[in-house]
């Protein structure tokens, strides 16, 4: 059974070694990075999510054939890439990867190519205003409650996911259809793990049907009784509903449990972990499925009271 180690990374040895971190699909797509890689190409972490590590290289044939290196010997140590800052300027770089053959990812640790200055690397390490600007990286299970939780849209971080996966998937397309009530009210949360758990949302969908299935996503305000008090109290809920192959009764009862893996390994962020996002953010999740009937997943977030 299949650890997602990869989404738990050492902060303090990442400080030590000043890394840059990625974990990439097997095609290349990001799905988690670290502050101090986003830094490094200018970007910031949501930005990077689900974008194409091929927009990073001068030489787009070149990503493809790095990879290909990657996935054949396994663990490739000191690579030397030519990449770019997203606003164009040259950052050459040492990329030390590994292909997880069970979880089909690829772990990238990248760093400015200064290594061979002494000096320069030194510099680094010492002077603070050297350093990108560093947020608190934790794990999964740890960050929804160390990082600010600030309000944030759940229509535009569902809109902006939908429009990522459009494009990955234009070439085994799904018929993608999205209903957006306008004007809803906004949640209170860490913008970052709820994307996550929107993308994990999306990769159940995507690994359950096949090119031509249907995926549905809604967004609108719903009434739910507070488990403690009783009170109606009013959320923000956005499901998403595929006509794939759906799950019979014994995966179900498994879900949510921290080691089970199914066909979705190596997504970035188990169903058990984006429970613990949900429950940390108060909200709620139901699940609706069969086999051959498809799936929906429904998430509920509480509005924020200003």
């Amino acid at each position: 059974m299949a650890h997602n180690t990869f989404s738990t990374p050492s902060s303090n040895l990442l400080e030590l070694i000043d890394c840059g971190y990625a974990v990439l699909d097997q095609h290349g797509h990001f799905l988690e990075t670290n502050s101090t890689f986003a830094a490094m190409f200018g970007y910031n972490e949501s930005s990077l999510l689900l974008m194409d590590m091929q927009a990073l290289w001068m030489d787009t044939s070149a990503q493809l054939s790095f990879l290909k290196q990657v996935k054949e010997q396994g663990v490739v140590h000191h690579y030397k890439a030519e990449l770019k800052h997203q606003h164009g300027a040259l950052l050459s770089a040492l990329i030390n990867a590994e292909y997880l053959f069970e979880q089909q990812v690829f772990m990238l640790c990248v760093y400015p190519n200064v290594l061979a200055d002494t000096n320069q690397h030194e510099a680094l390490k010492i002077n603070p205003k050297n350093r990108p600007e560093r947020t608190l990286t934790a794990n999964e299970e740890n960050s929804a409650n160390l990082e600010a939780f600030q309000p944030f849209s759940l229509a535009e971080l569902a809109l902006s996911v939908m429009q990522q996966y459009e494009h990955i998937f234009v070439d085994k397309p799904r018929v993608f259809t999205y209903d957006i009530m306008k004007n809803l009210p906004m949640c209170m949360g860490n913008k970052q793990q709820v994307l996550k758990l929107l993308s994990c949302m999306m990769n159940n969908a995507i690994e359950a049907t096949k090119e031509g299935d249907n995926i549905t996503v809604y967004v609108r305000t719903a009434m739910l009784k507070h488990k403690s008090t009783g009170l109606n109290e009013e959320y923000v809920m956005l499901s998403v509903q595929d006509n794939g192959v759906g799950m019979d009764a014994e995966t179900q009862k498994h879900i949510f449990e921290p080691n089970f893996s199914t066909k979705l390994k190596g997504r970035g962020m188990s169903l058990a972990r984006a429970l613990k996002v949900i429950k940390k953010h108060d909200g709620r999740i139901h699940v609706k499925t069969g086999p051959k009937m498809g799936s929906l997943f429904k998430v509920y977030f509480p509005v924020h009271k200003h």
